[in-house]
């Protein structure tokens, strides 16, 4: 049984129901949600920008772009990564009976910073992307693990 010492500030952690079943804090749709919305406005002007209806400029786009003339395969990445947000979204309002689609959505997103992780170090000319969109992929990711990860045992 969980117990939680400071429940204002646990963001995942599942609540003891009276009737013994367990409650998942009201954070985890909470945050699931902010990952979907924080994913698909990253993707979302990133696609606008490739099919030329944005122009984010050049600095933001020296933190997010691979190589050179990379408009094909970011409008690629971002359709798979709003179709994934729109899931994701969807995911939220019953988050316990989603148990292989977090998971999929959390280890699929470890591979993909991992290997952009390596790149950034190896790839001349991308050291830049450890502080652009490498950090930020991370950092909306281990929210997501930390909010998922307690509860899944409860999850089906």
């Amino acid at each position: 049984e969980y117990v939680m010492h400071n429940e204002s500030l646990n963001i995942s952690h599942t609540l003891p129901a009276p009737d013994g079943d367990y409650q998942m804090s009201p954070w985890l749709p909470r945050i699931i949600r902010l990952s979907a919305v924080g994913t698909a406005t990253f993707f979302g002007l990133l696609a606008l920008h490739s099919v030329r209806l944005l122009d984010l400029g050049p600095a933001y786009l020296e933190i997010v772009r691979w190589g050179t003339h990379a408009e094909a395969y970011e409008l690629m990445i971002c359709t798979i990564y709003l179709v994934w947000s729109a899931f994701l979204w969807r995911a939220a309002r019953s988050p316990l009976q989603q148990k292989l689609f977090l998971d999929f959505t959390i280890a699929a997103n470890v591979a993909h910073f991992s290997v952009m992780f390596l790149q950034s170090i190896f790839l001349h000319g991308e050291h830049q992307h450890m502080l652009g969109d490498v950090l930020m992929g991370w950092s909306g990711l281990l929210v997501l693990i930390l909010a998922w990860l307690p509860a899944r045992k409860h999850a089906r």
